[in-house]
């Protein structure tokens, strides 16, 4: 193979003098990195499917291509969770065990995300030269061939798409065709500067440089002849926001003068993305919007009549049916009685979506009637905005507060923070606080926070702190307990844990242990942790809610294929505590809103019940039912078929479970409300 040798320390001194030009202004504002796969935020979540799995460090490379190519097409900056999501969709469908990510992968991930992130596959393209490449994806065998290749990546560089692209065993994305030097920016999501010539920057290469036959370049970044390109989805949308109307701005940026606002539910037609904008047109004036209060609709409709909202039915007297989807042959899931209240989140095909009872569906518009709502603004103070950092209490007039991504009223919602948190607020800045929430770091209206009284740090390390890892049950004084940044009482507090919450601690340094907690990996002061007792059952691992006696409360978790978000509330508006995995099964204790209440993994909170079948629990014959009989003690009741697995809870001796399931010589049982493997050593 050929390849010019360029000594380490003479290319990393070319690269750190090079960086200023090369990325700042393709990616866009504020000299955006390229995402990387092994960042170590998410680098060892898991990436693949039951019995072949790796992580998103190791294999997916697939999905960060095409992550970072939506980036640059948008300015969307993703979250955590949101990378989460395109991993735990793509992982079960294109994860080829020892391979990494298959062919299929960016045509997948933008049919299942395209809409909610803006974006579409307008072409794949294949050149077959001399060497077909169809069907191995081999390299160019020719110079004509790359030339070929090179001027289509031209083309379509140049009419602002982006191209995701195979070199050795590894996605990268290519944006940004520049004439001035025939060159286009190269983002490659796990940067090697030794083996590709890559930082998380990107990098500017020229056609010779990617050319398999050339000794210009590296190795590894030599491109093969598969290609797909994506562009911006442009289009009808609908603004939708949680309260309020949309900013239309004399520019993309949120520092851009204000034309005049949107009302929510208002239909648009989006001509240009750019830096998380949208170009379009209302009531004559053109500006651009926050493409993160829009969305996308298949349908045009350039009188704006439609809208999300609420809604009031009218019919000529009898009931309006619900149907199972946006048409007349749909099947009626049940009836909505004459001048109820309903919402549309969405339309299709003449049909609105909502929720009524415990059913969600799709009802015809024409038997519906906007109903007049005056906008709020939720976050303008009503009182003489706190100055200092501190404890706070969040008090509204009874609904949530909205966390931003800035400290701006037209910032970007990233969650919603319920009546009565406490929260930390490390920084104040425009009338906003800093802080952190349920993994989110944000901003919130300081004119909705309450200065809360007094309270210990509950940071203090004592001569009774634990000094080996395992389980412990927190244990303070009433109050929740910090969860830090770093094994120090000054790290930044990453979320707070609630009193008598187990937790699995893997590490101690300085007094405080390692441990994760609703996704979240920090610090926590080892004083207020007590030591659980594997040979008993501890108190504080007994959930609250009844314990399952008949078959009536259990479901399975049926999604499309990714995972099922448990809500904070009993709303879609309410904050993502966790994700639970397609398939699990679960014991809903109460329906409200058409969301289920129920425990995963030691948290309680809401799922929507649109996602859940009835589960009908094998029936108790000779060899299913068994007894939990230990010599003494209970029976950890563990999350996975495995010893090293987290436990759950435990089951005294004595207990009837019914087994669902054996493996690994573990039995899958219902207990309480969790769904967990006891091991059949102690089952008779």
């Amino acid at each position: 193979m050929k390849i010019a040798k360029i000594t380490s320390i003479m290319l990393s001194l070319m690269l750190i003098l090079s960086m200023a030009t090369t990325f700042g202004s393709a990616i866009g504002e504020g000299n955006t990195k390229v995402l990387q796969q092994d960042d170590p935020q998410w680098g060892t979540y898991t990436y693949g499917k039951a019995g072949a799995s790796s992580d998103l460090g190791t294999a997916a490379c697939g999905v960060f291509a095409s992550l970072n190519a939506v980036q640059y097409l948008t300015g969307h900056q993703f979250t955590y969770d949101e990378i989460c999501a395109f991993a735990d969709y793509a992982g079960p469908r294109f994860y080829v065990k020892g391979s990494g990510s298959n062919h299929q992968i960016t045509k997948g991930l933008a049919d299942k995300f395209g809409k909610d992130y803006k974006y579409k596959l307008t072409e794949t393209y294949e050149y077959v030269s001399t060497i077909p490449c169809k069907t191995s994806a081999l390299y160019p065998s020719t110079l004509n061939g790359m030339k070929t290749i090179w001027n289509k990546l031209k083309s379509e560089l140049s009419a602002g798409r982006v191209a995701v692209g195979l070199v050795d065993g590894h996605f990268i994305a290519l944006a940004d065709y520049r004439s001035s030097d025939d060159t286009v920016l190269v983002l490659d999501s796990k940067a090697d500067v030794e083996l590709r010539g890559t930082t998380t920057f990107g990098d500017r290469k020229t056609m010779k440089e990617l050319y398999y036959g050339s000794n210009e370049g590296h190795e590894m970044l030599k491109l093969r002849c598969c290609f797909n390109f994506l562009e911006t989805l442009n289009g009808n949308y609908y603004v939708k926001t949680t309260s309020g109307d949309l900013i239309l701005r004399s520019d993309c940026s949120s520092s851009g003068n204000i034309i005049t606002t949107i009302p929510s539910g208002t239909q648009l037609n989006i001509t240009e993305i750019k830096n998380n904008f949208g170009k379009t047109t209302y009531n004559g004036k053109t500006g651009w919007v926050s493409i993160s209060y829009l969305v996308y609709s298949s349908e045009s409709n350039s009188n704006n009549t439609a809208s999300y909202g609420k809604y009031v039915v009218k019919t000529s007297g009898g009931n309006l049916n619900l149907r199972s989807s946006a048409s007349s042959s749909g099947t009626v899931l049940t009836t909505i009685p004459n001048g109820t209240l309903v919402n549309i989140t969405e339309i299709s095909n003449g049909f609105g979506k909502t929720t009524y009872k415990s059913y969600t569906g799709w009802i015809s518009m024409s038997y519906l009637a906007k109903t007049s709502t005056s906008t709020t603004n939720s976050e303008r103070p009503t009182t003489s905005t706190p100055s200092s950092v501190g404890t706070y209490t969040v008090r509204t007039s009874g609904g949530n507060l909205n966390l931003r991504a800035n400290d701006s009223s037209s910032s970007r919602i990233l969650a919603s923070v319920p009546n009565g948190t406490k929260v930390e607020v490390s920084e104040i800045s425009d009338g906003y606080g800093k802080v952190t929430y349920n993994s989110y770091t944000g901003w919130l209206s300081m004119g909705y926070l309450v200065k809360s009284a007094t309270s210990a740090d509950l940071e203090e390390p004592s001569a009774n702190v634990g000094t080996t890892s395992g389980r412990y049950i927190v244990k303070t004084s009433g109050g929740n307990l910090n969860m830090r940044s770093v094994a120090s009482s000054s790290g930044s507090i990453v979320m707070t844990i609630p009193n008598n919450t187990e937790l699995s601690i893997s590490k101690i340094s300085n007094g405080f242990g390692k441990t994760s907690y609703n996704l979240c990996t920090g610090w926590v002061s080892m004083k207020y942790l007590s030591a659980v007792n594997d040979s008993t059952a501890s108190d504080s691992d007994e959930p609250s809610t009844p314990t399952i006696d008949n078959q009536s409360n259990t479901y399975k978790v049926k999604t499309s294929g990714g995972s099922l978000n448990m809500r904070s509330t009993s709303s879609a508006s309410g904050s993502v505590v966790l994700k639970i995995p397609n398939g699990t099964l679960l014991s809903i204790t109460s329906i409200s809103n058409g969301f289920g209440k129920t425990t995963y993994n030691s948290c309680t909170g809401w799922v929507s019940m649109s996602y859940l079948e009835k589960y009908t629990v094998p029936t108790s014959t000779s060899g299913m039912t068994y007894t939990v009989t230990t010599s003494s003690g209970s029976l950890n009741l563990r999350l996975a078929p495995s010893t090293s697995s987290r436990i759950l809870t435990s089951v005294p001796n004595g207990t009837k479970v019914n087994v669902l399931e054996i493996s690994n010589g573990f039995a899958k049982v219902i207990y309480k409300s969790y769904v967990g493997w006891l091991s059949m050593t102690y089952l008779k």
